[in-house]
This record gives structure tokens, C-alpha cells and sequence, in this order.
């Protein structure tokens, strides 16, 4: 008899060979989206961006700025110079916030000129 699963299951399966296939694994955004229960064809608000904005922004930038939002979160050392201390979590979380702000822009071709 087989199992019936409920809606709050999620079966993701992965080959991991190496440690490196593992943490890529575990980085991957598509695995943190279906662990938030994110699997819809709408794109959730997940980061709270406010809602007009949201609207705006066609479909693809709103994943555009959840990927890059969701990426940019976890790959501080990434991003930042070698040497570069870890900086305050709501510092990052405000570089964070900012160039996925710019990329869903980009996606819709809605980048200024210049800034400031």
C-alpha cells in the first residue's frame, strides 16, 4: 500500500559526490525556495519589498530580486574584498537588499542614468 503524503512533504533528491557538491547543494536557491514552501507560479513577496513596487515589477524581476536577495545573504565573502572583516549583519542586509533592488530594476530596463 503505498504512502500518502501530505502537503507539507517536499522529495528533493540530489547525487552528491564530493564536499563541494554538497555545500552547492545546500546553496542552492531552488532548494531554500521549496523548503519555504515557495513553488507557486506567482512569484511570493517573501522579503516584504512594499507591494506597489512589487506590482511593478514583471514577474522574472521579482525572482531576479528574491535570487539575488536570497545569494547575496548568504555569500557575504563572495562579494566583499579577501580581506574585508565580516561587516554588521544589518549592514550586509542593506548591501544585500540594494544591488537586488538594482538587478530586478535591470530586468525590467528601469535603471537610471545616474544615481545621487
Amino acid at each position: 500500500m503505498a504512502k500518502k503524503q501530505d502537503a507539507t512533504n517536499i522529495n528533493y533528491s540530489v547525487q552528491v559526490t564530493d564536499a563541494k557538491s554538497f555545500e552547492k547543494m545546500l546553496n542552492s536557491p531552488s532548494l531554500r525556495r521549496l523548503l519555504r514552501g515557495v513553488v507557486s507560479k506567482a512569484t511570493k513577496n517573501i522579503y516584504r519589498v512594499k507591494p506597489k513596487v512589487w506590482r511593478q515589477w514583471s514577474q522574472k524581476a521579482q525572482e531576479v530580486f528574491n535570487r539575488v536577495y536570497d545569494f547575496n545573504m548568504d555569500n557575504q565573502k563572495l562579494v566583499t574584498h579577501p580581506k574585508q572583516e565580516a561587516m554588521k549583519p544589518s549592514y550586509w542586509k542593506t548591501i544585500a537588499w540594494n544591488t537586488a533592488w538594482i538587478a530586478a530594476d535591470a530586468v525590467d530596463n528601469k535603471l537610471p542614468d545616474v544615481v545621487g
